[in-house]
């Protein structure tokens, strides 16, 4: 059995003709078909469409049209099996659009490793967070910023992140600019409780659950890495000078958040370090809890996704598995 034509007939319906010469159906010339395929266009795909083209196909979509069914005048076009097929394609719409879309993820934590050997001081629900090595007056200490996102409640399971953009605003400095990189964090870490006092730069007693120079989760977790487990290199690096705005994008925070999509148990965020060679590089930089919204940390993600296949490809699928099951004869031998 095989495709041999393809038509309107009487009613504007699409059909693709198949079978032997001996046929019931006949077009304009004579020519007998064994039947007569009703094609079903469908909309945008959708997991219920497949089932309506499925079941249409195979209980209502072969018709035995009656031969005054397909009248004189009814367009037959010689064809091999190939374009049937190509006809069956397009009108059932099997072809899927790739989509694209654009999402900004508000941070979902925050916090600030400030240097300290036993872990007494955090900044979980503070307004800013703080990165490089702060002057002498303040001891000449490292602050490590701690920021993380909750990738997998705002974008598709199955999606390819195309480009990834952090856009941080910087609201105090001691020193001019300074390379600041975000490094992936590569254990869970916490906010806490804890608030520091007016500019927070010298931060707040840790309280259950805070990240701190030594913990995870303050008092009983534990980082592997005295200051935080990260890598060493960082997925981007940006220079940061005056007070205002600033947008890290790279391929490298591509491969991080595409990695974090995938597998969201090793969503731990980055850690964003300054320069810690000399003194006075710290940058502080607003927090998720900040007053003032529009300075609030943001993840500007574009994605495509390609949508599941169009009901069209159970439909061709279950009209030639039927085709073939009907066409089956015993052998004669």
């Amino acid at each position: 059995m095989y495709v041999k034509g393809f038509g309107l007939d009487a009613d504007g319906e699409i059909y693709l003709l198949a079978g032997t010469n001996l046929g019931p159906f006949r077009d304009s010339a004579g020519q007998g078909y064994s039947w007569a395929f009703r094609l079903v266009a469908v909309p945008e795909p959708g997991v219920v469409w497949f089932l309506i083209l499925a079941l249409t196909l195979w209980f209502g979509g072969i018709y035995r049209a009656r031969p005054a069914k397909l009248q004189p005048g009814f367009l037959i076009m010689n064809c091999r099996v190939v374009l049937g097929i190509c006809m069956t394609i397009f009108f059932c719409g099997i072809a899927s659009p790739v989509r694209a879309d654009v999402v900004s993820v508000v941070a979902n934590k925050d916090n600030t490793l400030y240097e300290s050997p036993t872990g007494a001081l955090s900044n979980g629900a503070g307004d800013y967070f703080f990165s490089g090595r702060v002057g002498l007056g303040g001891g000449g200490l490292i602050r490590r910023g701690l920021i993380g996102f909750d990738i997998s409640s705002a974008i598709p399971a199955n999606a390819t992140i195309e480009t990834v953009s952090l856009k941080l605003f910087m609201s105090a400095t001691v020193s001019g600019a300074q390379n600041i990189g975000l490094h992936r964090t590569l254990a869970d870490w916490g906010e806490g409780e804890s608030n520091a006092p007016l500019e927070e730069g010298q931060g707040a007693s840790s309280l259950p659950g805070d990240a701190t120079w030594i913990h995870t989760h303050f008092p009983g977790s534990f980082w592997t890495n005295i200051g935080g487990d990260f890598s060493a290199s960082a997925s981007a690096t940006l220079s940061v000078n005056a007070i205002g705005s600033y947008v890290w994008s790279s391929t490298g925070m591509v491969n991080d958040v595409q990695s974090w999509l995938d597998n969201p148990g090793t969503n731990f965020g980055w850690v964003i370090r300054g320069e810690e060679g000399g003194f006075a590089t710290a940058k502080r930089f607003d927090s998720r809890t900040n007053l003032i919204l529009v300075n609030r940390p943001e993840l500007i993600i574009q994605f495509s996704t390609i949508p599941e296949p169009g009901g069209g490809v159970v439909g061709l699928a279950a009209l030639f598995a039927f085709a073939t099951k009907t066409s089956r004869r015993p052998r004669v031998t």
